[in-house]
């Protein structure tokens, strides 16, 4: 596959997960939640994604109340899932923090919340601190923005907390 054609299918998925978001909350009118990982790179479905997006997305039915998972799939953007949540959004939010901080692999979820306008609720919304790069101690976005580093540092850190995860997957399943 081209990197161009890589390049449209992300865009083209992203915007279908958006318009699915917004469908959604269209109709029920409750908030939304969007679970998916955050994977560097080109491959979204590295070995382990998938067992790690399933535990994910068990840790959201089992940690929060009056949650319905509507839909789960896999696009070229990796492992995803939405949900409804009847509840507060800032509660809401809050929760879902709670479960990306639980365990070091789960750094690797990203789980977005939508108010019933549409209005992502972010961490400092709520006065939370904002997520730490994989690699190094600062903010995830100044990276991010600054490129400090190299895609192939970034896959290679998350195939560790993969395997972090996969062997202690067992025991937490328990």
């Amino acid at each position: 596959m081209s990197l161009e054609k890589l390049r449209n299918d992300l865009l083209l998925d992203r915007e279908k997960r958006e318009e699915k978001i917004c469908e959604l909350l269209q109709r029920v009118k409750i908030p939304v939640v969007f679970f998916s990982l955050n994977i560097p790179g080109e491959n979204k479905a590295l070995p382990g994604t998938k067992e790690l997006a399933s535990f994910g997305i068990k840790l959201i039915c089992t940690k929060v109340k009056d949650v319905q998972l509507i839909e789960d799939g896999v696009d070229t953007l990796g492992h995803y899932a939405l949900f409804i949540v009847n509840g507060d959004v800032c509660h809401i939010k809050r929760k879902m923090v709670e479960i990306e901080e639980m365990f070091d692999f789960c750094r690797l979820f990203d789980i977005d919340v939508y108010d019933v306008s549409a209005r992502q609720i972010k961490r400092k919304d709520l006065g939370l601190s904002e997520r730490k790069c994989l690699i190094c101690d600062k903010l995830a976005y100044e990276c991010i923005t600054e490129r400090k580093h190299r895609e192939d540092e970034l896959v290679k850190r998350v195939f560790e907390i993969i395997e972090n995860f996969l062997s202690k997957k067992s025991s937490l399943l328990s």
